[in-house]
């Protein structure tokens, strides 16, 4: 009797060669199963359902998000009822005042300073950015809405809320299609211009005019009248050389006699001193230059002082005084004259339409599209410390530690800008999604990877190279994998940007290829929001690679130490509760968790341990055809033996041109190696191939295996 051998299952799933002509140690069926360590079959576990929102909240909640210990849920309806331990966060559409879009699907979320950064589409096909609840205006200022585009009236009131929130020091308002300007009351100038641009295969004639209604006459502030005189001459002799008035007007303003001392200069100072404490009518100050005093009309008088002469009274002695002038300068304030300026909106209102009002002679502070990402960016990743976003052919980044600036004249937080990757590369056009490769950002398109450096100073953005003929439309598949490789779904199946050999240059690796049959032919069958939809997420438990694309999700169960590399497929089953596609996962403590439809799910439940009972979870392994190393003969099937874990029913297909075709089904568990007979079978073929389904509860595991069998013609061997 001959027997052969399967030591294990290391290859995992591998469709490249057909069942016929496959390794026996991989599989060509491999659902709901995963390959341990040791290159072993083992079931997967139960997708426990943890948090419903169906009933009233069905279909009015999108996305997933873990930060810390919060569970976020999204959507726009202002009546959701989250069950206990889900935070429902709202995000209204910026029209929910008037035509109110419902959220139809949240694109991506992203965490940024422990806070949720969330992109969502509307049903009106329009697309926003929303952080820690708020909308980001950033990506709003100065683009018509479906409801701005009723009428150019709204336009107006759209950037006169613009500017009155993006600054202090001009008042917007608005009355119809026109926006007034109203400049500071200090009478302060400014310039007004404007931009104004249609959306594509629009009507073209949109306008924004500028006109001058009042100038500015900037505010005068008063200036006192002064007038002086000059001591020229006297001797020190109390009470006999002094000054004993001095007229302003013909009204004393010294108030008392003032005797010459020391010199000319001594002597002014001490007259200034006395006029400044003396109360007169109008009451004067004065200050001392030198010999020179100076006195100044009181405050408020302006320019009525000027022409007021002034003249020194000197009775007796030897005091002489000279330059006596009369009061001038004097200047009455007023008030300022706020310039006013309008701009006025016309042309065709159309949605997507762009407007930008710049004020002063620099555009530093434009209100509107300038300087803000043209078109919504449909992708969110934090790096470092900015949020970048895929917008057209465009890669949008934040200012730093600032997610809800996208301005780059924002001179607050700087940092803000954007990179178009069109000018590296032509199939650059759309960019689908980003993600980390070592500590360089690998940039996406469907049919193209660009390799960049990225720095918080944008200016110390570098390229470094590009991937050519192969890209992804499915940004929530890229996913960095171990420290070097970075997978992500393609139109040819899974691949991996990884360094090449003795280098940190990146390569595509065909990671992918042994299932890339079963997924290119599956791609087929989805529609392409079911692809855009494919999430990807590493297992934080075995460090499995997960991707959910359509109603499946590829496996890839990698233990280089062991030599493990196998890809295996699971289907949630409705059994198990869900009857939708996975299109978001978290890692919550050490656990992962999906989201189908309206439920949340945790893999072996919140403990982990959870396998389901009796079909609750159905494992099938297919092993493809073996012959024993003599196709040509024809063998006699005598018996199995087996060692597995739990209870498994064994089929062997006989005929590779009939997969119908299959022994009497058998029941294997444990270990059957040490016994005399093993499983007993029929069946007689050039090929067998064992099919073995589990559907008991608990966990199952098939270590290895041996069919026994007689060869027409040849002695007992041991074939492996």
């Amino acid at each position: 009797m001959t027997y052969q051998v399967v030591e294990n299952f290391k290859g995992g799933l591998d469709l490249r060669r057909a069942a016929v002509a496959g390794d026996p140690g991989t599989l060509q069926v491999g659902t709901n199963v995963v390959l341990s360590r040791g290159g072993e079959i083992e079931k997967r576990k139960r997708w426990v359902s943890t948090y419903s929102l169906s009933g009233a909240n069905a279909g009015i909640t999108f996305g997933y998000l873990v930060i810390g210990s919060t569970r976020y849920v999204f959507g726009s309806s202002p009546s959701v009822s989250a069950p206990s331990g889900i935070t429902y966060q709202r995000l209204p559409h910026p029209d929910y005042l008037t035509l109110d879009p419902d959220m139809t699907a949240v694109l991506f979320v992203e965490a940024f300073d422990g806070k949720p950064y969330v992109v969502a589409e509307y049903e009106d096909a329009s697309i926003h950015h929303f952080y820690d609840g708020a909308l980001i205006t950033d990506w709003e200022d100065g683009k018509v809405t479906a409801a701005m585009s009723a009428s150019n009236d709204l336009i107006a009131t759209h950037l006169a809320n613009v500017i009155n929130t993006g600054q202090s020091v001009i008042t917007a308002t608005s009355v119809g299609a026109v926006i007034t300007l109203t400049g500071a009351a200090s009478g302060a100038a400014f310039t007004v211009s404007t931009d104004a641009n249609n959306v594509e295969g629009g009507t073209d004639d949109q306008t924004a005019t500028v006109a001058a209604v009042t100038p500015a006459v900037p505010a005068v502030d008063e200036v006192l009248a002064v007038g002086s005189f000059t001591v020229t001459g006297g001797t020190s002799s109390a009470g006999t050389n002094n000054i004993d008035a001095v007229l302003v007007d013909g009204i004393d303003v010294l108030g008392a006699a003032v005797d010459w001392t020391t010199s000319n200069s001594g002597t002014a100072t001490l007259v200034a001193a006395q006029i400044t404490s003396n109360t007169s009518s109008p009451n004067y100050t004065a200050t001392a230059d030198g010999p020179v005093v100076l006195i100044e009309a009181v405050a408020g008088s302006g320019a009525s002082p000027n022409g007021f002469a002034v003249d020194v009274t000197i009775a007796a002695g030897d005091v002489t005084v000279a330059s006596k002038t009369a009061f001038s300068g004097g200047v009455n304030a007023a008030a300022g004259v706020a310039q006013v300026s309008t701009v006025t909106i016309g042309g065709t209102p159309e949605e997507g339409d762009s407007f930008t009002i710049y004020l002063d002679d620099e555009p530093l502070a434009p209100f509107g599209t300038f300087s803000r990402p043209a078109a919504k960016g449909t992708t969110a990743m934090t790096y470092g410390t900015k949020v970048y976003s895929c917008a057209g052919s465009l890669i949008e980044f934040s200012g730093v530690n600032a997610p809800t600036v996208w301005s780059s004249s924002s001179i607050p937080f700087p940092g803000a800008g954007n990179i178009n990757l069109a000018n590296e590369h032509s199939g650059s056009d759309d960019l689908t999604g980003t993600g980390r490769f070592q500590n360089q950002m690998a940039i996406f398109s469907r049919n193209d990877v660009q390799i960049w450096t990225i720095d918080p100073d944008p200016d110390l953005n570098a390229y470094l190279r590009t991937l050519e003929n192969t890209g992804t439309r499915s940004a929530r598949s890229i996913t960095s994998y171990g420290n070097a490789d970075t997978f992500y779904l393609s139109d040819t199946g899974v691949r991996s940007i990884r360094p090449r050999t003795n280098t940190d240059t990146a390569a595509v690796d065909d990671i992918g290829s042994p299932i890339d049959p079963e997924i290119v032919d599956y791609l087929k069958t989805l529609t392409d929001t079911q692809i855009e939809n494919a999430a990807a997420e590493i297992d934080p438990e075995s460090g499995r690679f997960l991707l959910a694309l359509g109603a499946r999700i590829y496996v890839f169960s990698y233990f280089p130490s062991a030599k493990v590399s196998a890809w295996s497929r699971w289907e949630i089953s409705v059994a198990e509760g869900a009857d939708n596609e996975v299109e978001w996962f978290a890692i919550e403590a050490g656990r992962l968790y999906a989201r189908a439809g309206d439920t949340i799910y945790a893999y072996g439940g919140i403990a982990g341990t959870t396998y389901g009972d009796d079909d609750e979870v159905t494992a099938t392994a297919t092993l493809p055809f073996m012959d024993a190393r003599k196709p040509g003969h024809v063998k006699q099937l005598k018996r199995f033996d087996v060692a597995t874990s739990g209870e498994w029913t064994v089929q062997i297909m006989l005929d590779p041109n009939d997969t119908s075709v299959k022994s009497i089904a058998a029941v294997a568990s444990g270990i059957t190696w040490n016994k005399r007979d093993g499983v007993g079978l029929t069946g007689k073929g050039t090929h067998f191939a064992p099919t073995f389904t589990h559907t008991k509860a608990g966990a199952a595991k098939i270590i290895n295996l041996g069919l026994h069998f007689d060869i027409e013609g040849s002695k007992t061997e041991v074939v492996t």
